[in-house]
């Protein structure tokens, strides 16, 4: 890469913030590798006259002058035992001239972060002419602008130049991960911790920025590696080192070379498997140093410890026994899995579980994913999705599966249906759970109409554990002669009868069919088939009569009939 390439690379790395003259010849300098040229006077006139005539790049007017850019270096207060951070100062009370201000979509395309994007004035014209030749030199636009003057990139060249080469120019970001992706090219070689991203100048919960990396992951954009700083207060604070791909350095400690190296010892012996006086003798470290290592491997889970009877492992070692009769035991090593590369999922400790990669649901069932139709709007071809689910209902899970998108875009879309109106959310009890499910408001009446039902079972239910109850305190007892007939005779009635009184016969005559009949148990068993149909007849009309009570009522009928035979034979 040439010098004035060089130049326009700083200048996109910058972002859409842009960047003041005062603070690209710190970057040139602070260059690695280092800039080729000297930085005189007759070197800044030649690249401020290669930025002018540069149709990819623009000048703006900010409202307010900017402070020069503070350059630091991350490993400069690094421990080369521990390899971990021993002063924070850089970290906490670095003044950073940038802070995260997202513009919305445009109809531009333009994307990232800038904090005076509606403010600030558009001066290109006034340093070149349509021939691309310029108007004014370096010193003359420095008496007249200073540091309120700033050279920005155009977006394709931005976004080329975070992406690299390799990648494909028309991958489509949202604003939130390219302002991260912005953020970490700004940081070069030093790249940003995820830590300080969320906490300060995103200002986002870690999870949220999570999703925001993520796409940045998948496309391998970015690169992560694990960094380890100690507070003030003395603990270890492990994070995660955000670099651009092309300026990644993959920086090892001491501990990752020696958790190589025992990897690659115990991979050599038999059944991966070691005393661990024997590992201690090959490596010949100190105690200390050999504490360190083990504590490693035991949190990355590279190897797992144990102990075995000494006579298993060495049967003509003496004595295998101690003093009070138990078996000398032998503490030993075996390699669970070699030493590598990290990858992404071994960051993502505080993420929650990536279910809907894998395609299933939490009730165990698969879900395809359909994918979306470029034609539609997004929100209808949930609203269908959700409308054939039935009166069954659908998590938020599954439609954000069948659509093929995250988890933050199905809670914005089932929000935003919930807000119109055109859905409804009810709780559903699977296994220990209760799930959330979403349900067309079509199906929302008929959801109202069956814990309606529910609700109607409930009081059957109460109305059947009342039942005995009911029936206990009844006075009328089947033993007694005298007062077993009139009731019977109340009850017992003939269809003749019952036509009789409806046409308006005579009462006498009724009450004597009616004493005949009681007499007779066939005609009473007839009387009692009658009355269950009257009841279905009643149940069709909308009177409500529960099975319990039938049943009580056709076992007083039958206690009646030997009641009356008795009364007859004496």
């Amino acid at each position: 890469m040439d010098a004035l390439s060089i130049v326009v690379d700083e200048v996109a790395l910058e972002g859409l913030d842009g960047i003041t003259l005062p603070s690209l010849w710190i970057r040139l300098e602070d260059r690695q590798p280092k800039f080729p040229l000297k930085l005189d006077d007759c070197t800044k006139g030649l690249i401020w006259r290669s930025l002018v005539s540069n149709s990819d790049l623009s000048f703006y007017e900010l409202p307010e002058e900017r402070e020069d850019v503070e350059l630091f270096d991350r490993y400069k207060d690094i421990d080369p035992e521990t390899g971990f951070e021993t002063k924070q100062k850089f970290s906490h009370e670095r003044r950073d001239v940038y802070s995260v201000h997202a513009i919305p979509e445009n109809k531009n395309g333009i994307q990232g972060s800038c904090l005076f994007f509606k403010e600030r004035k558009n001066i290109t014209k006034q340093f070149r002419c349509k021939s691309l030749t310029p108007l004014v030199n370096l010193q003359e636009a420095l008496e007249k602008y200073g540091r309120k003057l700033v050279a920005v990139a155009s977006q394709a060249l931005r976004f080329r130049t975070l992406i690299g080469s390799e990648n494909d120019p028309e991958l489509k970001l949202s604003n939130d991960s390219y302002c991260l992706l912005e953020r970490v090219g700004r940081g070069r070689w030093q790249g940003e911790l995820q830590s300080d991203l969320h906490g300060g100048l995103f200002k986002v919960d870690a999870r949220k920025l999570h999703y925001f990396r993520k796409s940045l992951v998948k496309h391998e954009l970015i690169t992560m590696q694990s960094y380890i700083r100690r507070l003030k207060t003395g603990q270890q604070q492990h994070s995660i080192l955000l670099l651009l791909k092309r300026f990644h350095v993959n920086r090892r400690n001491k501990y990752d070379i020696l958790m190589e190296h025992v990897s690659n010892f115990l991979q050599q012996l038999p059944d991966q498997f070691t005393t661990v006086d024997n590992l201690k003798d090959h490596l010949n470290l100190n105690d200390k140093t050999i504490k360190r290592l083990f504590r490693n491997l035991r949190y990355t889970k590279l190897v797992e410890f144990s102990q075995y009877p000494l006579e298993d492992l060495d049967p003509s070692a003496e004595p295998c026994t101690n003093k009070n009769g138990s078996k000398v035991l032998v503490r030993c090593i075996k390699l669970v899995k070699p030493y590598g590369k990290r990858g992404a999922a071994d960051f993502d400790d505080e993420d929650e579980e990536d279910d809907e990669e894998e395609g299933y649901t939490g009730g165990g069932g698969r879900v395809l994913s359909e994918g979306r139709i470029m034609e539609r709007d997004v929100l209808s071809q949930a609203y269908h999705i959700i409308l054939s689910s039935g009166t069954k209902g659908i998590p938020q899970r599954d439609i954000g599966l069948r659509m093929n998108v995250g988890k933050l875009e199905s809670r914005m879309i089932c929000r935003r249906l919930s807000r119109d109106g055109v859905i409804k959310s009810f709780m559903v009890d699977e296994g220990r759970q209760r799930t959330s499910k979403f349900i067309s408001h079509k199906f929302a009446s008929v959801s109202n109409q069956l814990q309606l039902f529910a609700k109607e079972q409930e009081r059957n239910k109460l109305l059947f554990f009342s039942a005995p109850d009911m029936l206990d305190t009844e006075p009328a007892s089947p033993k007694t002669s005298s007062t077993s007939r009139g009731p019977a005779s109340k009850s017992c009635r003939t269809p003749t009868a019952k036509k009789g009184k409806k046409a308006g016969g005579g009462q006498n005559k009724g009450t004597g069919e009616g004493q005949q009949v009681c007499g007779d148990p066939t005609e009473d068993v007839e009387e009692e088939k009658l009355d269950g149909k009257r009841d279905e007849a009643h149940e069709i009309s909308g009177a409500k009569r529960t099975e319990e009570e039938d049943d009580v009522t056709t076992k007083q009928m039958e206690a009646d009939i030997p009641v009356t035979q008795s009364t007859q034979a004496e």
